[in-house]
């Protein structure tokens, strides 16, 4: 699945905005889907001197992949191929995973920099199991990529002062 010029262009444009290492950790087996993944990381990797790819095969979900700040607990995992708007949670995870830091306001800021406990997040999220124009799911047409899970854990403490850009 390689990406087209246009895409690829896209794409570098948004990841100059990575400011930390980032790895994109793929668990793989010897399927099709496998090697389209690996190369579509390769390529994401080959836009930015700060991301690399490594084959860990560390989760049984294959092929998967995780995005993780080096030297961090913060990362997102992807299960499958991302396809359609799911390249989109990809650009916006390497963003987020990358050091880029969200639009949101001093209010909200605010509101977190007062929480007292130290948390540990865990989020999940598959395709709706929705008609399309075939009369399948949109979770049977997709590729095997059902599921993104993201998780960080860090105190209040290290969370950016404000965040208004």
């Amino acid at each position: 699945m390689p990406l087209d010029a246009s895409l690829k262009d896209q794409l570098k444009t948004h990841l100059e905005k990575v400011t930390h290492p980032v790895e994109l950790a793929a668990s793989l087996d010897d399927g099709a889907k496998s090697a389209e993944l690996l190369e579509l990381l390769g390529e994401i990797a080959s836009l930015s001197d700060l991301i690399t790819v490594a084959r860990v095969d560390d989760d049984e979900r294959r092929p998967s992949f995780a995005i993780n700040r080096l030297g961090t607990d913060v990362g997102v995992r992807f299960a499958g191929l991302p396809m359609g708007h799911e390249l989109t949670s990809l650009v916006l995870a390497l963003l987020q995973v990358g050091g880029h830091t969200p639009k949101v306001t001093d209010e909200v800021v605010a509101q977190v920099q007062h929480l007292e406990a130290e948390l540990h997040f865990e989020t999940f999220f598959s395709w709706p199991t929705a008609p399309t124009a075939t009369g399948r799911s949109t979770r049977e047409s997709a590729s095997p990529s059902s599921a993104v899970a993201t998780r960080a854990s860090r105190p209040p403490s290290t969370w950016p002062a404000s965040s208004s850009t």
